[in-house]
């Protein structure tokens, strides 16, 4: 959005993934900082400076200290002004003072642009990497250039080359619309204004919002990406205040006295961003922002925008590669959960995807986020055409259980957290029966099931949407090392090796474990179908097959129903 606006824009960025994108181009300031140049932003709260009478201002309590930023006049007649920012476990705090005579404030929200005002922007980096234009399915990736990449491909219903290669240039061209919205998803944009009643400012997100109708207009709703809907609206706050000064020759009252009349020379602002507002952001540790301030007047008759000034000498609208490089001196810490995971997930490839996550306040309390989100395409089993939208979010949700003694266990990729040792290991467990227990020489023993998967995560090929039925045992050591203490996973009918129900009973101490398993014997189909069971003992750290059994009576009632088609 463009308008006669004090726009004020914020991009967060993570150390890690400043550090590898600094090419943005970099504010001039009061020091005419240069490209290279990162600018501290210093640790500091509003509450140092009091209150004010305003609604919705407070008093900038650092205005006798050097602004963060002085504005260039990228047109003529431009308002001229500094700007003040800090950080604090609430979020960021921007203070401004801008010059110039009495503001006009728009009288509606369809008004705002073209009147004094302030826009705000926030993203996680200057750029969002996404995935080539493509899809997938069980037999791999595939991964598009341009339109041209569509020959060969056939309509999946008809074999039509013709039909197919159609509907691909088709999707194509609709992906490439699709991303510049989902772009803007990973940015905020607030507009800040005063009010013409002198009420509470008026505080906007415009950017990602408009992209999501945009997207909530052109798709159907399994196709949005739901983890990205804007939360922004209502959580930044601000307000304005006119800064007066008195004039000796404001003229005679009717009386013939002399009075002074009260001149408008600008107005100062000021807007909290919360951590909970703030968009995306890709790594755990989040210290780079790209900020940046433009200052708009009103725009004249027949005009749109009016004049404006910058603290970017390269500003590019809604780029946020151009905006200024900041760094917060009081860098924000997140974790996942208690095992202190990093942020990477796998996708349905088995890819490694570095992730993203939405911050949140700082709390007295250990707090984790429990969910974070990668930028993938879109795959599943027979998808021979293209399908969905790319890239999509795929939202990954970690649980954790408090061991005895202290410590953590975590999933849905196995990690542990005791005392000092702090591991992941390459296993996933299930969130429902995830349990662990300490034994006596300090092991510990972590179970996972039983739990249901398909034998093709894709669920295609024969048998590929077959329920697995998984019991697992990790033995984990004092140090962080992990041994798989059993391994169950009988595939339900998937050929003749395999049985057709299964049930298990886990003793209460977890030292006997067995599985009972429902087959037809040999290649009679009027044979009757028989239970057996295998079972196991924990030995040490281990288990090992203890008994097995032919026509034995499974538990009745079934223990785990799901795994024998019972309802």
């Amino acid at each position: 959005m463009r308008g006669t606006v004090l726009v004020l824009v914020a991009m967060v960025g993570a150390a890690s993934v400043a550090r590898s994108q600094t090419s943005a181009v970099q504010a001039s300031g009061s020091t005419n900082r240069t490209a290279a140049t990162v600018v501290t932003i210093p640790a500091g709260s509003p509450g140092p400076g009091g209150g004010s009478p305003v609604e919705g201002f407070v008093t900038n309590p650092y205005a006798k200290e050097p602004p963060s930023f002085t504005l260039i006049a990228k047109t003529p007649g431009a308002r001229m002004g500094k700007v003040w920012v800090r950080s604090d476990g609430t979020g960021l705090h921007l203070w401004g003072s801008v010059e110039g005579g009495a503001p006009v404030w728009p009288e509606q929200k369809a008004d705002l642009l073209a009147k004094d005002h302030v826009e705000v922007w926030l993203a996680a980096v200057p750029d969002v990497t996404m995935p080539p234009v493509g899809w997938g399915n069980q037999f791999g990736k595939i991964e598009m250039k341009s339109a041209e990449d569509c020959k060969g491909q056939t309509d999946p219903q008809t074999g039509s080359p013709e039909a197919g290669g159609a509907a691909c240039v088709r999707w194509y061209a609709e992906q490439v619309r699709y991303r510049a919205q989902f772009r803007r998803l990973f940015a905020r944009q607030w507009l800040l204004a005063g009010s013409t009643n002198f009420g509470r400012a008026h505080v906007v997100e415009a950017y990602a919002t408009e992209a999501w109708r945009t997207l909530e207009g052109d798709l159907f709703a399994e196709d949005l990406p739901d983890g990205l809907e804007p939360k922004a609206a209502g959580l930044a706050k601000g307000g304005v205040n006119i800064v007066y000064s008195k004039s000796e020759t404001g003229g005679h009252d009717a009386a013939g006295n002399a009075y002074q009349k009260n001149v408008a020379t600008g107005y100062e602002f000021y807007l909290e961003i919360p951590w909970e507002a703030f968009p995306p952001a890709p790594s755990l540790e989040v210290s780079d922002l790209w900020l940046m301030v433009d200052v708009f007047g009103a725009a004249p008759t027949g005009k749109k925008t009016g004049e404006y000034a910058t603290t970017s000498a390269g500003r590019a609208w809604g780029v946020p590669a151009s905006f200024n490089h900041v760094k917060l001196e009081a860098a924000r810490g997140f974790r996942l959960s208690p095992c202190e995971e990093p942020l990477v997930e796998q996708n349905i490839y088995e890819d490694q995807v570095a992730a993203w996550f939405f911050p949140v306040r700082a709390s007295e309390k250990p707090s984790w986020l429990g969910t974070d989100f990668i930028v993938t395409n879109p795959a599943g089993g027979y998808d021979y055409a293209p399908t969905g939208v790319s890239p999509e979010a795929e939202a990954h949700t970690h649980f954790w259980k408090p061991l005895d003694g202290g410590g953590w266990v975590c999933g849905p990729r196995l990690a542990v957290k005791r005392g000092s040792v702090t591991k992941g290991f390459p296993f996933f467990v299930d969130e429902k029966t995830l349990d662990a227990r300490v034994l006596g020489d300090g092991w510990l023993l972590v179970r996972s099931g039983p739990s249901a998967s398909m034998l093709s995560v894709f669920g295609s090929g024969q048998c590929g949407a077959c329920t697995v039925a998984n019991v697992n045992f990790y033995a984990i050591s004092p140090e962080g090392e992990v041994t798989p203490a059993l391994e169950l996973s009988p595939a339900l009918g998937a050929g003749a090796e395999e049985p057709d129900a299964v049930d298990f009973t886990i003793a209460p101490d977890w030292k006997q474990v067995t599985e009972y398993d429902e087959a037809t014997p040999g290649d009679d189909a009027n044979a009757q179908p028989a239970w057996s069971s295998t079972t196991y003992c924990l030995e040490g750290h281990g288990f090992v097959k203890c008994g097995e059994e032919k026509d034995v009576q499974p538990p009745n009632p079934p223990h785990y129903r799901e795994f024998q088609g019972v309802d």
